[in-house]
């Protein structure tokens, strides 16, 4: 059965111990999973010639292969088969005397399932003991969540919150169905025959019934979900964060980040390129995880401003032709002692180049000289900026190590020595470039802004809640009485279990190591014998 992403309700139920369980899941199934017997085929003696050899071996190595599979099918269905099922009444556990049943526990197990069965052997009856543990401790704390609710008087819900939550389960449902049809009926169209919507609608119904996703199971977990949310807020209603708190991380990701980069400077860019390709990941996947800047700039950055100035298509595509020729050629040239190349249609010199840019500059000349005009009778340079950039943005900060802006406008950025000096113009593959160097940025913590301070307030809320309700929960599950029948393993046998195959491997490793490491015994060192005029068979080596 498909998670529910929209059952908010149900995160609470992984506490600390059940998160650490499910990191450790994967290498416990992997253990289980890589469990496998191993087929050695012996090649026949050497005496063949080696061409009916290497026949004879492949036969038999294909015929045992054969014979291998059929009998790692047989008897991974003769395990699956062994494996008993359960049945919904089944009591896995008592919690403080209400039973738990494998009904309660299987929505958990069918979702691990649908999430990582493809990836693990499901006939063997360790994997199917960790997923059945697994859904067991999260039935458990449901439970366990769901008394104390009770205990505190808002569960179940009155008959006014529980026909609310319907209504909005039902709209939940409907969305998840409408989704489904629009994603697996591409046929149907507005102009579609109200039998056709009818027919697909009907059989989307049967399909999600048949995975378990129907109207009356959205509806009872989105009522479990209303109260668990519930339960989360009074047990953490008290949670306050000050701005005190939120300065003190600040300074905290500060002094962290300083350490990292005030003397790393390309650590630093690299840094920040990277918080820059996983944002714009973000935002094309549309995930809301969207990762924070460097919060310390170390020394070498100068603040920059630049016009710049649209160039002729057909001038641009010319320039970077013969730029890309140029380079590839001279590429091959330094290749060329040690690997064939390929030689170019039309070689290029350095003055095609030059002479591609200066038509650019030519065309551009005009628009150029007008600028250094008004610089020169006084004008503001920032004030001429919007009149003619193409440029949305402006204000960069570079310096001679960056490598998220081309390096022709970092060449221009670092063309003038003085703050306050423009370039000359610089020609890139976005245009020509006229820079301005506007002033030295100083080494130093980078400032929040208000829309950061408030997104560093709001995580900081949602972590100390989650921190103050995990702790409750642990202290509601030692205050409780949980007697397991035998039908699933419990989560502190699987946690041991997990520790000591882990030690057993640590061990292991450690064994292994110790072995490669340990030197052999040296041989006696033996000494030629010296020159002598006694038989050779009489010549003792030194000892």
């Amino acid at each position: 059965m498909p998670a529910l992403p929209y059952l908010k309700g149900t995160l609470f139920i992984m506490t600390k111990k059940l998160i650490a369980l499910l990191m450790c899941l994967c290498m416990l199934l992997g253990l289980a999973s890589c469990q496998k017997a191993e087929e050695v085929v012996e090649v026949l003696p050497t005496a063949v010639p080696a061409a009916e050899e290497t026949t004879a071996a492949e036969e038999t190595a294909e015929t045992a292969a054969e014979e291998t599979t059929t009998e790692e099918a047989a008897a991974t269905e003769e395990a699956a088969s062994a494996i008993p099922e359960l049945n919904d009444s089944d009591v896995l556990m008592t919690v403080n005397g209400e039973a738990v049943t494998w009904a309660q526990a299987k929505p958990y197990y069918e979702s691990f399932l649908s999430q990582y069965s493809s990836y693990y052997d499901m006939s063997l009856q360790e994997n199917v003991d960790t997923f059945r543990a697994v859904a067991a401790e999260n039935a458990y704390m449901e439970v366990l969540q769901l008394q104390k609710a009770a205990e505190l008087g808002f569960y179940p819900l009155s008959a006014e919150e529980q026909a609310a939550a319907e209504a909005e389960a039902d709209a939940i449902y409907e969305e998840n169905l409408m989704y489904y049809l629009a994603n697996n009926n591409p046929e149907l169209t507005d102009e579609s025959s109200e039998a056709d919507v009818a027919a697909a609608r009907e059989a989307a119904v049967a399909y999600l019934t048949e995975v378990g996703f129907t109207q009356e199971y959205v509806r009872e977990n989105y009522s479990k979900s209303k109260v668990l949310d519930r339960l989360f807020e009074q047990t953490t209603q008290d949670v306050t964060i000050t701005d005190a708190d939120v300065e003190a991380e600040y300074q905290a990701l500060v002094e962290q980040d300083k350490a990292l980069y005030e003397n790393d400077i390309d650590a630093y860019i690299a840094y920040n390129s990277n918080v820059d390709m996983s944002n714009m990941y973000a935002m094309y996947s549309g995930s809301s995880v969207v990762m924070d800047y460097a919060w310390y700039r170390p020394a070498g950055f100068r603040g920059v401003k630049h016009i710049l100035l649209s160039v002729d298509e057909s001038l641009m595509q010319e320039y970077q032709r013969v730029q890309a020729a140029l380079e590839e050629q001279l590429a091959g040239e330094e290749a060329a002692e040690t690997a064939e190349t390929t030689e170019t249609a039309e070689p290029v010199t350095q003055a095609d180049l030059d002479n591609a840019k200066a038509a650019i500059l030519a065309a551009n000349q005009e628009k150029i000289d007008e600028i250094n005009k008004r610089l020169a009778d006084g004008e503001d340079f920032e004030a001429l900026i919007p009149e003619y950039t193409i440029d949305s943005d402006n204000l960069y900060d570079v310096s001679t190590a960056s490598t998220n802006y081309v390096p022709e406008f970092v060449e221009a950025a670092f063309s003038v020595d003085n703050v306050g000096d423009v370039s000359a113009p610089y020609i890139s593959q976005f245009g020509i470039h006229i820079v301005k160097y506007m002033e030295d940025i100083p080494a130093g913590p980078i400032e929040m802004t208000e829309e950061q301070r408030q997104y560093k307030f709001d995580t900081l809320l949602s972590t100390r809640k989650n921190e103050v309700f995990t702790a409750a929960v642990e202290e509601w599950e030692a205050a409780s009485t949980v007697e397991y029948t035998g039908l699933v393993v419990s989560y502190d046998e699987l946690l041991q279990k997990m520790m000591a195959e882990e030690a057993a491997a640590e061990e292991a490793v450690d064994a292994a190591v110790e072995t490669v490491e340990e030197p052999a015994a040296e041989e006696p060192a033996v000494e030629e014998p010296a020159a002598t005029d006694a038989p050779a068979e009489e010549t003792v080596p030194a000892a």
